[in-house]
């Protein structure tokens, strides 16, 4: 599920979903390892030399490279190469950045949301997993076999919150201006809409980047 708030009239994302490219594969089949990194890297970039060292280990699953642009992905398996496969992830992405930050809260390496809208709503949009089971051949294609598991996933819940973009930027704004100039460590503001009660705005100081939570060293503030 998404996430939206208002721009006036107007209804703008503040959550959406991004689907990358995961590259896999499985060292037993490659022959000529260093040939398959080069060919690798020379389509979705990186160190062929950093390629070659995780196809020289041990076991049938290692992966090479995460989040990887679907143009470049599809360059790669455009070269069908043995024991080479790529699968899509979806990452969570904040396009208005830090942009009511603690209202969201993020979603984690596992795809859990921790706090705000995104922790209390996430068994509503995190929707429900699929589950696929199948053999495959050489270069990762499903063989159909009878024994073979493929439930779809479930898309999660979208919802639209009360808070205005614009509201909220300014308040944000007025509020870490306001703390620098007292001194303060943090503060909040909240803005009401009196004759409804719908929260226009809410507003903390410090903030962070949802997209970069891993980065935050002090969960105190």
């Amino acid at each position: 599920g998404q996430i939206y708030a208002y721009d006036d009239n107007q209804v703008v994302p503040l959550v959406l979903n991004e689907t990358f490219k995961t590259v896999y594969a499985d060292p037993t089949l490659i022959n000529n390892k260093s040939k398959v990194a080069a060919e690798i890297a020379s389509s979705i970039g990186g160190n062929a030399a950093d390629y070659e060292k995780k196809l020289k280990t041990k076991g049938n699953y290692v992966i090479l490279a995460e989040k990887v642009a679907p143009t470049a992905g599809q360059n790669l398996q455009a070269k069908d190469l043995i024991g080479i496969g790529l699968t899509d992830k979806v990452y969570r992405t904040y396009p208005e950045g830090d942009l009511a930050a603690q209202v969201l809260g993020f979603v984690n390496s596992d795809g859990v949301g921790q706090y705000g809208v995104e922790g209390y709503m996430n068994k509503e949009i995190g929707g429900t997993d699929g589950l696929r089971q199948v053999k495959t051949d050489t270069k990762g294609n499903p063989i159909a076999i009878a024994g073979s598991i493929d439930k779809p996933a479930t898309n999660g819940k979208s919802y639209v919150l009360t808070i205005d973009r614009n509201i909220q930027a300014q308040a944000e704004l007025s509020l870490a201006a306001g703390v620098k100039n007292v001194g303060a460590k943090s503060g909040s503001v909240i803005v009401m809409d009196p004759n409804s009660g719908a929260i226009k705005a809410m507003a903390n100081y410090p903030t962070f980047e949802p997209s970069q939570y891993a980065k935050v060293r002090d969960y105190s503030t």
